[in-house]
C-alpha cells in the first residue's frame, strides 16, 4: 500500500485518539508551515521529490504539560516518507515529519500535511505545493543529413518521437533552424502509453559550407524544449 495511503488510514483512528484527549495549554510551533516541491514526474517512482523534513517543537516552559499527538494525515499526491512524531512531546523537545511530492496527474496540485494533538492551537496544518509533469519523451537527439552537392535535392530525415508516460503530451510550436527546414509535423496531442509522433526536417543550403542547427519542440513533457542538433555539409 502506497505510503500516503497508510498515513491517511492510520491518521485517521488517531485522530479522534487525540481528540478524546484533555486539551492543554501547551502549543505548538511548525516549521517550515509552507512547502513548494520542484516539479517532478507523473508516475515514475524514481523522480519523486528529495523528502522536505517539517520540524514540530513543544514551545511551553519546563513544567508545563506534555502533548500527544495523532498520526500523520497527508493530501493525495504527497507523501509521509517518516514520521517521528509519536506518542508524547515534552516541553521544549520537537520531532519531525519527512514528507515528499508524489504527484498523481499532470499541473498544478495543492495538499496538505495536518498533525492533530490536544494541544491549545491544534490542528497543525503545513500547506503543500506542487506540480507534475509528463516523463521525458524519447527520441533521437542527433540528424545527420551527411554530404550534398549544393543545388541537388537532399532526401528529408524523419524523426520519431515516443510518449511513454502516464498522460498525455502537447505540442505548441516544432521548429528548424536554417537552412534546415520542417516540411511535415504529426505532433499535436501524444497519447501516453507509447503514443508516437513524426517531425520531418529536410536539408535546403544556399551556399556550400558545414552547417549546424537545431530543430526545437515546446511541449509539456519534461526538459521542455526539446532540442535535436542538426547537421549537414554542402560543397
Amino acid at each position: 500500500m502506497p505510503i500516503a495511503a497508510i498515513a491517511l488510514l492510520a491518521g485517521a483512528g488517531a485522530v479522534a485518539h487525540a481528540a478524546d484527549a484533555a486539551t492543554v495549554s501547551s502549543t505548538v510551533d511548525v516549521a517550515p508551515k509552507a512547502i513548494l516541491f520542484a516539479p517532478e514526474e507523473v508516475g515514475n517512482p524514481k523522480s519523486d521529490s528529495k523528502p522536505v523534513v517539517v520540524t514540530f517543537t513543544n514551545s511551553s516552559i519546563a513544567g508545563a504539560p506534555s502533548i500527544k499527538f495523532a498520526g500523520p494525515v497527508i493530501s493525495t499526491g504527497f507523501a509521509v516518507v517518516s514520521s517521528g512524531c509519536a506518542d508524547r512531546l515534552k516541553p521544549g523537545a520537537s520531532c519531525t515529519i519527512a514528507v515528499a511530492f508524489v504527484p498523481v496527474a499532470e499541473g498544478g496540485q495543492r495538499g496538505t500535511l495536518q498533525l492533530v494533538s490536544n494541544a491549545a492551537n491544534s490542528p497543525h496544518i503545513v500547506r503543500l505545493r506542487g506540480r507534475g509533469i509528463a516523463a521525458p519523451l524519447e527520441f533521437q537527439k542527433k540528424l545527420n543529413f551527411g554530404q550534398l552537392k549544393l543545388g541537388a535535392a537532399a532526401p528529408a530525415l524523419n524523426l520519431t518521437l515516443t510518449n511513454n508516460s502516464p498522460t498525455p503530451i502537447k505540442f505548441s510550436t516544432v521548429a528548424a533552424s536554417p537552412p534546415f527546414n520542417v516540411t511535415a509535423n504529426t505532433c499535436d496531442t501524444l497519447a501516453p502509453k507509447g503514443g508516437n509522433c513524426m517531425v520531418r526536417v529536410e536539408f535546403a543550403p544556399q551556399t556550400a559550407g558545414t552547417f549546424k542547427g537545431i530543430l526545437e519542440m515546446h511541449d509539456t513533457a519534461a526538459r521542455n524544449p526539446q532540442h535535436v542538433k542538426l547537421v549537414g555539409v554542402a560543397d
